[in-house]
């Protein structure tokens, strides 16, 4: 393993929060914090830290990239207007109060996320420009995501400037979110020799 890997596990676990909360803005919804550890396990599990397109300023969008397809069962989606009005037409079976979270409806119902297409581009600027999509489907009536039908989909551009301002604030400005750092530390252990 070489020592950008090394720098991005390292980072993947003193900036998991923040890595969260990037993360739940750019999807639009606060995924529980499961959903996050799920993904950060994926991210181990796939060594996305050796992907020759993982870099210390594309970490949160790489762990992403990198997660399972998961459940948006239990998820409060309803923060993400768009996403919530496609799951209550699309998905009448579903259970989606006021409140947001999806939950148990009238019938049975498998709507999942995943994050898929990572792309670089580089602009006329001389600027790179990279992306990945968030997509969420219905598998209600088929495991197959080239049929399953597609609720919403969004481009989700990187902003690693945010990364890193996020990372330089100062410790005392700086709230931590203590329970998603413990998360990344236990999920890490089980990964590290």
């Amino acid at each position: 393993m070489g020592p950008v890997a090394r720098q991005l596990i390292e980072l993947a676990i003193s900036e998991f929060d923040r890595i969260v909360l990037i993360l739940r803005g750019d999807f639009g919804f606060r995924f529980s914090d499961a959903f996050a550890g799920r993904m950060l396990n994926q991210w181990f599990d796939s060594r996305g830290f050796c992907y020759t397109g993982a870099h210390l300023r594309n970490l949160p969008w790489m762990i992403a990239y990198f997660g399972p397809t998961q459940t948006l069962f239990g998820q409060r989606v309803g923060e993400n207007a768009e996403l919530s009005d496609r799951i209550r037409q699309k998905v009448p079976q579903a259970g989606l109060p006021k409140s947001g979270w999806l939950e148990r409806g009238t019938g049975r119902f498998t709507v999942e996320l995943q994050c898929l297409h990572h792309r670089m581009v580089q602009m006329d600027t001389g600027l790179l420009r990279e992306s990945m999509k968030l997509r969420v489907q219905d598998f209600t009536l088929s495991n197959d995501a080239t049929v399953a039908p597609t609720l919403y989909q969004k481009e989700v551009i990187f902003d690693p400037d945010r990364f890193e301002r996020l990372m330089h604030t100062r410790s005392e400005r700086a709230r931590r979110d203590e329970r998603l750092l413990e998360r990344a530390r236990t999920i890490a252990a089980k990964w590290q020799p």
